[in-house]
């Protein structure tokens, strides 16, 4: 069926300007790709101390990070561990929460959802 599909997965056309065919004859949506690959940069993205992180509607600061080994991730790797502060009016810190930083992070909401997961 190589070469008889006229648009990608995700609806792209397959024109001149939006196809490359590789090696073997398939043909690839750069539509596609470019987005996948924008979305593989920001996984890899280095969170550093410092760094504001909107989570939600709030703002985080990044007080810490470390890389740790998490064999629990469907790609065992190694990660960032982040620790995120969160601070009232008067600057001082009101939340704490550390999280793997391809998983917890990017699930975390609310404040509320960070007191549960602390356990407070």
């Amino acid at each position: 069926m190589k070469g008889t599909k006229t648009h990608c997965l995700y609806g792209h056309a397959y024109d001149a300007a939006n196809t490359y065919v590789d090696g073997q004859g398939y043909s690839h949506c750069r539509a596609c790709d470019k987005a996948k690959h924008a979305k593989r940069r920001a996984a890899r993205r280095k969170y550093t101390t410092g760094d504001k992180v909107i989570v939600g509607e709030q703002e985080w600061y990044v007080s810490k990070t470390e890389w740790v080994w998490n064999p629990y991730d469907g790609d065992p790797d190694y990660c960032q561990r982040v620790t995120l502060v969160k601070l009232d009016e008067a600057g001082e810190v009101c939340n704490v929460f550390t999280g793997l930083r391809n998983t917890d992070i990017d699930g975390l909401a609310t404040a509320d959802a960070a007191r549960e997961r602390l356990g407070r």
